[in-house]
């Protein structure tokens, strides 16, 4: 599990949980993205971290996103 993070002006908010799929992808809910799919890096993927409230923790690993590719039949009225 990772923490998807919300980054904007400063202020950094846990915003959905995701699946590690490979060194370089993460799977997680689309209704997490919608309508900010053109704004990757507002976003920051923590791993190895076992509590979202306590920064710093020794095993965490923060990534950047560059790039959210929403499902083609993703449908917000739907979901």
């Amino acid at each position: 599990m990772v923490s998807v993070r919300f980054d904007v002006l400063g202020s950094v908010t846990h915003m959905c949980g995701g699946a590690i799929l490979s060194d370089i992808f993460v799977l997680t809910a689309a209704n997490c993205f919608v309508q900010l799919t053109a704004f990757p890096n507002w976003f920051s993927i923590k791993a190895g971290i076992h509590n979202i409230y306590i920064e710093n923790q020794e095993t965490e690993q923060l990534r950047t996103v560059s790039q959210i590719i929403l499902h083609p039949n993703y449908s917000s009225i739907n979901y």
